[in-house]
């Protein structure tokens, strides 16, 4: 016997009209995201970013502008180091690899407490987040220096086997804008795995 289905066109119309606006709001999303985040670049002087490589594995960008050093740390831990200050000297910070042999939840956990004792820590927060397709933790918190200058600390911990990759971000609290924050969030977005071996966890 022959099964006789009703197709209910108005129905399959409105299911195709909702299907279609979904896609154009998933579209405007990524076009606005990518527009907000250039007027953040735009609005912090950042013209340009220029490509970085390090351990011949992962690639990342910073400003053009920005001012750069690369240091070497006795033992095995920090395998790579690029400290940077923006054009203005408002911004500071470094890029790092670890490789150590604990969880990335450990070594912060670890972290909080030793920076709580060693320094003037205030408004501590953590939370996970993704940043460019890698999972990654947002550490935000306020520094007090010997000087008694407070700084706003912005730091992001993705994690990697063996290991994890680790950006900083320092501003004096008196020049800190809003905007920065994109910026922050931009730059980290930047990391790409371009080894053989893909080592994000």
């Amino acid at each position: 016997m022959i099964k006789v289905i009703k197709i209910n066109r108005k129905r399959v119309g409105i299911s195709l009209i909702l299907i279609g606006l979904i896609f154009i709001l998933v579209v405007f999303q990524k076009n606005l995201y990518g527009r907000l985040k250039l007027t953040a670049l735009i609005h912090n002087d950042i013209k340009s970013l220029k490509e970085y490589h390090m351990l011949n594995t992962y690639l990342y960008k910073l400003p053009e502008n920005w001012h750069t050093r690369l240091r070497e740390f006795p033992g095995e831990e920090i395998i790579y180091h690029n400290e940077f200050i923006s054009q203005d000297n408002v911004i500071k910070g470094l890029v790092q690899v670890w490789n150590i042999n604990i969880s990335l939840e450990k070594f912060l956990e670890n972290s909080k407490e030793v920076s709580l004792k060693q320094n003037i820590i205030k408004d501590y927060k953590i939370q996970s987040i993704d940043l460019g397709g890698n999972k990654a933790y947002e550490v935000t918190y306020l520094i007090q220096d010997k000087e008694k200058n407070i700084y706003r600390s912005f730091e992001y911990f993705i994690p990697r086997k063996g290991g994890f990759v680790r950006f900083s971000f320092f501003v004096n609290n008196d020049k800190f804008k809003d905007s920065m924050l994109s910026v922050f969030r931009t730059i980290v977005s930047t990391l790409e795995n371009t080894g053989m071996n893909k080592t994000f966890d």
